[in-house]
């Protein structure tokens, strides 16, 4: 059996699975937080946990977002979201939902 090595001195993680994948996106944006600024209004009722990454083009209200990842054009109001990836142009009403993958 042949195999191959290869050095690597940076930051490397097994994103083999979910929670893996999830974790690594805490675990690498644990120096930055991008929230952006129009979502923090607090007539908007946000809050933001924990390493979170939106898009400045969602829409969210009334929401906590822990631990996250929001693409473009999501629309969230009255959720809890937790350790979840919200795909491009999903929509979350009133709902609690963790460790998932929202999609469309």
């Amino acid at each position: 059996v042949e195999s191959h090595v290869y050095t690597f001195n940076g930051y490397w993680n097994d994103i083999g699975s979910f929670r893996a994948y999830v974790d690594a996106h805490i675990h690498a944006g644990a120096q930055t937080i991008a929230i952006p600024p129009n979502l923090c209004s607090p007539a908007l009722g946000n809050t933001f946990i924990g390493v979170n990454h939106v898009d400045e083009s969602c829409d969210i209200r009334n929401s906590v977002i822990k631990d996250s990842i929001i693409l473009a054009g999501a629309r969230i109001e009255n959720s809890k979201i937790d350790t979840c990836i919200v795909d491009k142009n999903s929509v979350i009403n009133d709902a609690e939902i963790a460790e998932q993958i929202v999609r469309p």
